[in-house]
């Protein structure tokens, strides 16, 4: 496979740096998700990135919002995914952040795989979520190429 070309939007605050990584970013805003992969210059696949904290808050009080974005994701007619920058344990903890229960914070992100195709994939580390993400872009990727080429 050949080197990895990654959109990044414009509006990532601490980029993935994906060092160490066979992959050109190259920063440009997109209309769905923080990163995408790219194939002959068309998105194949998409990424949401989302902070522990974030994603709570977009489960809770940022429902509506949220929920609109995965509908443009579920649209959008390529694989995507949610990548959260937390262990899923640490989702499963009470916080300060939010009165919601735990549970429901989890289980709304079970929720959009069957209701909008889109996993929630839960990383303990920024550095496990973007090895998470490369590795989801490449294979939308290589399944982007071998569906081109049947």
């Amino acid at each position: 496979m050949k080197r990895l070309i990654l959109q990044q939007d414009t509006r990532e605050q601490a980029p993935w740096l994906f060092a160490g990584y066979d992959v050109d970013v190259i920063i440009k805003s997109l209309s769905e998700g923080d990163y995408a992969a790219l194939l002959g210059g068309e998105i194949v696949g998409l990424v949401e990135r989302k902070s522990g904290t974030d994603f709570r808050g977009s489960v809770t009080h940022g429902r509506d919002r949220f929920e609109r974005e995965l509908q443009r994701l579920a649209y959008s007619g390529v694989p995507c995914c949610i990548i959260v920058e937390d262990s899923l344990e640490n989702m499963c903890l009470p916080t300060v952040h939010t009165k919601a229960h735990p549970a429901s914070i989890v289980n709304s992100g079970i929720s959009f795989f069957p209701k909008y195709g889109v996993p929630v994939f839960y990383c303990n580390s920024v550095e496990g979520a973007e090895y998470h993400a490369y590795h989801f872009l490449k294979f939308c990727v290589k399944y982007a190429e071998i569906g081109r080429a049947a």
